[in-house]
């Protein structure tokens, strides 16, 4: 059973398009998009990219009407869905969501308050909270309640979807990388920040992260995982945009992220 919105139109404001994509998802959208339906702010859009799913995921969303727009493509991954969902979006800012997660309430509403306190802000983030499968909060806060916009660099490890981005921003930047298979987000994360836009923060805890137990096996994920964030690393050490004191941190981390990644090829 699905839920529309009850008696609210997208405002006349600050406009969202929020981007999901979704790959096996049957069991969670439903969910997922019900959250966004329940904002306080309503957003202009819900763009769900069904990735090429086997299952009903298709299918469970076109039971949604507006504001929920389905597009169907063949398997690509997470960056060629988000990709497709970013060039579809007419909103001024653009917000990401898994299909497995959901956005408390409040947080399209607290974003925008972010942005309207701060115009000059080319992306807002905001807190997350982890939760397991049986809703087991395995933390209520993702960043310690010191965060503030001085540790939103390089060295901060964000969840990108807890990050919501001005739509012009997003085409400067470009597509996400899909050369990268697991941490294109990262990747799309360095680019922000070396390239010096200018990034807010909302401590709350508002984007609802939950682990998934199902995956590929830690090893690989090792492996994978290490290999993309040392490439990462080495290309933003390299890069001309990159403030020059954050190069040799950069370059350290490469060397190390390589390393962990042969000793886990080693190992397996």
């Amino acid at each position: 059973m699905t839920t529309q919105p009850a008696d609210r139109e997208p405002t006349n404001e600050l406009r969202f398009s929020v981007i999901v994509p979704a790959f096996r998802a049957e069991a969670t959208i439903t969910a997922t998009i019900e959250s966004l339906l329940a904002q306080s702010y309503l957003p202009r859009e819900i763009i769900v990219v069904d990735d090429g799913s086997p299952d009903e995921t298709a299918e469970v969303v076109a039971g949604f009407g507006a504001p929920v727009v389905l597009i169907r493509q063949e398997n690509g991954g997470t960056s060629s869905a988000r990709n497709r969902g970013i060039a579809a979006a007419t909103g001024d800012v653009i917000c990401f969501l898994d299909a497995d997660d959901v956005y408390e309430p409040g947080r399209l509403a607290s974003v925008a308050a972010a942005f309207a306190a701060e115009p000059e802000l080319d992306a807002v983030l905001t807190d997350a909270a982890l939760v397991e499968p049986a809703r087991t909060v395995l933390a209520s806060s993702w960043w310690p309640a010191e965060a503030n916009r001085v540790r939103l660099d390089i060295r901060a490890k964000i969840i990108f979807c807890a990050l919501c981005i001005r739509r012009p921003v997003l085409t400067e930047l470009g597509p996400f990388d899909q050369r990268f298979h697991l941490l294109e987000d990262v990747e799309m994360w360095h680019r922000i920040v070396c390239r010096g836009y200018r990034v807010g923060y909302v401590d709350e805890p508002s984007y609802i992260y939950k682990i998934n137990p199902v995956g590929k096996t830690q090893a690989a994920q090792t492996v994978n995982g290490e290999w993309e964030l040392f490439r990462i690393d080495l290309r933003y050490a390299l890069a001309w945009k990159t403030p020059l004191s954050w190069r040799p941190r950069l370059a350290f981390r490469s060397l190390r992220h390589l390393r962990t990644s042969l000793k886990a090829r080693v190992s397996r």
